[in-house]
């Protein structure tokens, strides 16, 4: 199951179906909440979270969770 106010990852129109750049963003930067769910601060609350644990964290969770279609090819420590 989902928890309460946590968007599914899962979902056909969830966080995953965005571009790695843009998850990039909405990792780095935190993602404010609009529709009820729960906000993330930027990085996570850790601000010692490289570009590189970033992209990291994305290719786990696409491998883990989601589609992979929208992955780009990148180099670790890149800016999108």
């Amino acid at each position: 199951g989902v928890m309460p106010g946590v968007r599914d990852l899962t979902a056909s129109d969830g966080p995953l179906n965005k571009t790695d750049g843009v998850l990039f963003l909405s990792i780095r930067d935190g993602v404010q909440s609009v529709d009820g769910t729960v906000p993330m601060p930027a990085r996570g609350g850790n601000p010692g979270l490289t570009g590189s644990d970033i992209y990291i964290l994305i290719d786990y969770l696409r491998h883990n969770f989601g589609p992979a279609e929208n992955s780009a090819q990148y180099t670790p420590g890149e800016k999108p």
